[in-house]
């Protein structure tokens, strides 16, 4: 009998044992060291950073960064707010349009030997983070030579213990033990993508000096940004921050000896020294170029940068897709050249040229991009004479500077200063009055970089009737065409008669508003009702009705409140919500959109 219950015993030994060694370290990570859940009313952002982290050693041998830098890595993101997410994160993004968490970040590799996995693995599982390994092989046997790989036991684990999602990361084929399975692949590097064959998985991803994506983005060619293991924790982290979309204006005059984690060398020699920025090519090489981070996503934007000097050609690029479409400005030869590709298979086309003025060098270069629209000036001068209209493809893209010439190293470019932003969406509300003179030239400095001009056309008095403003200026209609800024005609209503849109007049008012907005030919109309503590349900639907009508004559309605106001309540009722900024100009108003729909009708998500 006890021979019977020790042999018992032992059996139960081994079965638990085998069945550890089987299913334990899935069961205790899954369990009890599983990723954070990420709460659904956390995710209301529409962007994530996907970041391809470099091979692992324990100490940081030569080409790699060590597994203590790595965790330095980690421990500064999860510092800093990130919020790791996974393959199926990204994939329910594009396909169910489920929206992200704040500061989105998906950590991958692309090595997978089997000590590396581990040192990575040990990491994640300290901090209760994901990760995406992108695989190029599993042992198929237990000899010597496939001890390094992991074994199909060791890569079903990682799939059951919910840790871990898999990648394609080679050519040759994978058989994944069930529940793991492929979701997604990688591309070495951008210029590879055009010949990559058609994607096998739901997400395709390209290893690039970028890895900002959207929604506006093609999930077969997402970016995951390549660090690089010669960088320190610090920097690193430095360039990961600077890898969101940028809202704020950037500044550089090239006062550090170093050049900045703002930029990315993509070839070439890119130096900064006794405030230069130089573009060189390398001995053999044609050309250099340089990026900078952050603008990825750019649209509507100005740029503004000194030229100090040149040889063959200097090229400025924005809008920048790694298919090679952009719009250019750049000087060739002593002409300076205005060019646009719209797309890896077409030819660059001529928008304009106009040849260096004698002693035009330093120049100061501005391009302004208000979407289709690329303004150009040098010096202060208007190139080109006019506007010039780009091809629609041209949607977003980034910012870069390079040189080039068909012979090796003749070209160069020496750069003093780079000022960038993408444009605010400022409108510019004209008082009513003369506009002559000086505040004429106020407004043609001011409407280069605007989205609108409102000049105030009429006004509703304290019973409800609309009076047209006498002397109002034609120039002010010509002007908004050629700076390319939409005319909404500013309709200024007294306090007290925001409440009569709502009451037994409000049809009345609606229809002359109407009537206004179709006889001025304007984008729209834009209603200041200045600040009010309430709206109610009857002006919020007088609106309504305003904006229904306006839209079927091809025109849009725009409401202006006096800060501070959320002006939550109108924006299911109107085109968009402005309100009145603090920065003082004479016979201006700055009006700048809300929250929200923006004044265009997108919604713009912050980092």
């Amino acid at each position: 009998m006890r021979r019977s219950i020790e042999w018992m015993f032992f059996l139960v030994c081994a079965a638990l044992g085998a069945a550890w060694l089987l299913e334990g370290s899935a069961f205790v990570r899954r369990h009890f060291q599983a990723p954070t859940t990420v709460p659904e009313a956390s995710r209301n952002q529409a962007q994530f950073l996907a970041l391809l982290i470099p091979k692992l050693t324990p100490e940081g041998e030569r080409l790699t960064i060590s597994s203590q830098d790595f965790a330095g890595i980690a421990a500064g993101l999860k510092e800093m707010g990130y919020t790791p997410i996974g393959l199926q994160d990204v994939d329910d993004f594009y396909r169910q349009r489920r929206l992200l968490p704040r500061k989105a970040v998906l950590i991958a590799f692309d090595q997978d030997y089997r000590r590396i996995v581990e040192l990575a693995d040990e990491v994640l599982r300290r901090l209760r983070w994901r990760g995406v390994l992108f695989m190029s092989r599993i042992a198929a046997s237990a000899q010597e030579e496939e001890r390094m790989y992991l074994s199909p036991h060791a890569v079903r684990q990682m799939a059951e213990g919910g840790t871990w999602e898999f990648g394609q990361g080679g050519t040759a084929a994978i058989s994944m033990p069930a529940p793991a399975k492929l979701a997604a692949s990688l591309i070495a590097e951008e210029l590879s993508l055009a010949n990559a064959p058609p994607p096998a998985y739901p997400l395709r991803f390209v290893a690039s000096e970028t890895g900002c994506n959207d929604a506006s983005d093609d999930p077969h060619a997402l970016h995951i940004l390549r660090l690089r293991y010669d960088r320190t924790v610090a920097e690193t982290l430095g360039i990961i921050a600077r890898s969101w979309n940028r809202r704020k204006p950037f500044a550089d005059d090239f006062e550090s000896p170093k050049l900045g984690l703002d930029w990315a060398a993509a070839w070439g020699s890119v130096s900064t020294a006794h405030h230069r920025l130089s573009l060189i090519p390398l001995p053999g090489r044609t050309g250099a170029e340089v990026c900078l981070r952050g603008t990825e996503k750019w649209r509507d934007l100005v740029l503004e940068f000194v030229l100090q000097s040149y040889r063959k050609q200097a090229w400025a690029n924005a809008r920048y897709k790694d298919d090679g479409s952009c719009m250019s400005i750049g000087i060739r030869d002593g002409v300076w050249v205005a060019k646009q590709k719209a797309g890896p298979e077409s030819q660059p086309v001529l928008l304009g040229s106009a040849a260096l003025a004698k002693g035009g060098l330093p120049a100061r270069v501005r391009l302004v991009l208000k979407g289709e629209w690329a303004i150009v000036q040098v010096n202060g001068r208007m190139l080109f004479g006019n506007a010039l209209r780009l091809d629609p493809s041209l949607d977003h893209g980034r910012l870069e500077f390079g040189v080039f010439d068909p012979v090796p190293r003749a070209a160069f470019a020496i750069l003093t200063s780079v000022r960038a932003s993408p444009l605010s969406g400022e409108w510019l509300a004209v008082r009513a009055g003369v506009v002559e003179g000086d505040f004429l030239d106020r407004l043609r400095e001011e409407a280069i970089l605007a989205d609108a001009i409102s000049p105030v056309w009429a006004v509703v008095d304290a019973r409800g009737k609309l009076s047209a403003v006498a002397n109002r200026d034609e120039l002010v209609d010509s002007l908004a065409g050629f700076y390319h800024c939409r005319l909404a005609p500013l309709v200024d209503f007294d306090p007290a008669a925001v409440s009569l849109l709502g009451g037994a007049s409000g049809e009345s008012l609606v229809r002359s508003l109407s009537q206004a907005g179709q006889d001025w030919h304007g984008a729209g109309l834009n209603l200041r009702l200045r600040s009010v503590d309430s709206l109610s349900d009857g002006v919020t639907a007088a609106l309504g009705r305003l904006r229904r009508v306006l839209n079927s004559q091809g025109r849009s309605l725009w409401v202006t409140l006096d800060a501070p106001h959320s002006g939550a309540a109108l924006f299911g009722a109107v085109d968009g919500v402005l309100t009145t900024s603090a920065r003082p100009l004479p016979g201006l108003d700055i009006l700048r959109p809300l929250g929200g729909p923006a004044a265009d009708g997108r919604e713009g998500i912050a980092p």
